[in-house]
C-alpha cells in the first residue's frame, strides 16, 4: 500500500513540476523569416512610432507608451529602419536644443537647431485588447483513494494572457494610411504557487508593463511585437526602402561581380525558413515576387554568388538566398 501510495504522490509531484505552457500568435498577413530580418543589409526606411492609444478595458496609457517603446526597439534592432525619437526623448531633445541656443553652453559645442531627421512613415497603434489573466482554473479537491492534495491544494492555477493591437502605416508627408494589419498575442501557463515555476521574459518590458514580468502576459508581449516586426517589414511599400546607413540614398556596397552558372540539370531544393521571400534578382535590392512556407520544394536552375536561382511550383523564375534552401 506505501508503495502505491509512494508511486502516486511522484507521479503528481512530475506533473506539477513540469506544469505546461502554451504560446500562440495570430496576424492576418504574414512577415519575412527571422533569418532573413537578422541577416538584411539592404537600404532602410525613416520610421517613427507614435505612442499607442489604450482602447481596451485594462489598458492604461502608461502601457500603450512602453508598448510604443519596446517597438522603436524591435524595428531598430530588425535592422531593416532607420528609427526615429518620438517618444519622451524628443522632448528632453528639444530641451538639449534648447540649452544649447541658451549661451549657457560653448558656442562651438552647442548642438544646432534644425538638423533633426524627418520621419516618412509614422508607425499608430491602438491596443483594442489587453488581458492579463483572460481566464483560469483552480482547484482543492483531494485525490482518492490516499487523499493526496491535487494540483490545486498546493495553490495551482491555469492563466492565460491575450493582447492584440491594431496598426497603421502613415506617410506623413500626405497623411495617408498606406497600410494596416492587426497582430494578436496570447500565452497560456501553469503558474504553481506551492512550487514556483514562471515563464523567463524574452524582452525588456517598458515603462508600467514591468509590472508583468514572469507572467504569461509577457511572452504574449514578446510574441505579438514580434509579429508586428515582421508585418511591418512587409507592408511598408518597396519605394520607401531608399536609405543607407548614414541617412543618404542608399548605394549596394561594391564587390565583385558574380558570374552566373547555370545547372546543368535542376537540382530539387527544399525552403528552410518559416517565410521566405523570392525575390527578382540575386539581391536584396531586388523586388519580391512572391513569399514560400518552410518545406516548399523549388527546383534550382543555376547560382549566383550566394544566390540560388529556382523554378517555382507555378512555373515562375525568381531567386532565394543560398541559407534558406537545402
Amino acid at each position: 500500500m506505501k508503495f502505491f501510495k509512494f508511486i502516486t504522490i511522484l507521479i503528481i509531484l512530475v506533473f506539477v513540476a513540469t506544469g505546461c505552457t502554451e504560446i500562440s500568435t495570430n496576424v492576418e498577413s504574414s512577415g519575412p523569416g527571422v533569418q532573413q530580418t537578422l541577416t538584411y543589409q539592404g537600404p532602410k526606411a525613416r520610421i517613427a512610432v507614435a505612442s499607442f492609444k489604450c482602447k481596451a478595458a485594462k489598458c492604461s496609457g502608461e502601457i500603450g507608451s512602453g508598448l510604443a517603446d519596446m517597438l522603436a526597439t524591435a524595428l531598430f534592432k530588425s535592422g531593416k529602419f532607420i528609427v526615429l525619437e518620438r517618444g519622451e526623448g524628443l522632448e528632453a531633445i528639444k530641451e538639449e536644443l534648447n540649452l544649447g541656443q541658451s549661451g549657457y553652453v560653448q558656442a562651438n559645442k552647442a548642438p544646432k537647431i534644425g538638423l533633426l531627421e524627418g520621419a516618412d512613415i509614422l508607425v499608430i497603434g491602438a491596443i483594442t485588447a489587453f488581458e492579463p489573466n483572460a481566464s483560469g482554473i483552480k482547484g482543492g479537491a483531494g485525490v482518492a483513494p490516499f487523499r493526496v492534495p491535487f494540483i490545486g491544494a498546493i495553490g495551482g492555477a491555469k492563466k492565460d494572457a491575450y493582447i492584440a493591437a491594431d496598426i497603421r502605416l502613415v506617410d506623413v508627408r500626405t497623411g495617408r494610411v498606406i497600410n494596416a494589419t492587426r497582430v494578436e498575442g496570447k500565452a497560456t501557463s501553469w503558474k504553481l504557487g506551492g512550487l514556483g515555476g514562471t515563464i523567463i521574459g524574452t524582452v525588456a518590458l517598458g515603462g508600467a508593463l514591468g509590472a508583468y514580468k514572469n507572467t504569461p502576459m509577457e511572452k504574449a508581449i514578446a510574441v505579438m511585437l514580434d509579429r508586428a516586426v515582421q508585418e511591418i517589414s512587409k507592408l511598408v511599400p518597396e519605394n520607401y526602402f531608399r536609405y543607407g546607413e548614414n541617412g543618404q540614398a542608399y548605394k549596394p556596397k561594391t564587390t565583385s561581380t558574380s558570374t552566373y552558372v547555370p545547372f546543368t540539370s535542376a537540382k530539387t531544393m527544399t525552403i528552410t525558413g518559416s517565410k521566405v521571400n523570392i525575390r527578382s534578382g540575386p539581391g536584396t535590392n531586388y523586388g519580391i515576387i512572391t513569399t514560400l512556407t518552410q518545406g516548399t520544394t523549388v527546383k534550382a536552375i543555376g547560382k549566383q554568388g550566394n544566390w540560388y536561382q529556382i523554378q517555382l511550383p507555378n512555373g515562375k523564375i525568381g531567386w532565394v538566398y543560398y541559407t534558406l534552401v537545402r
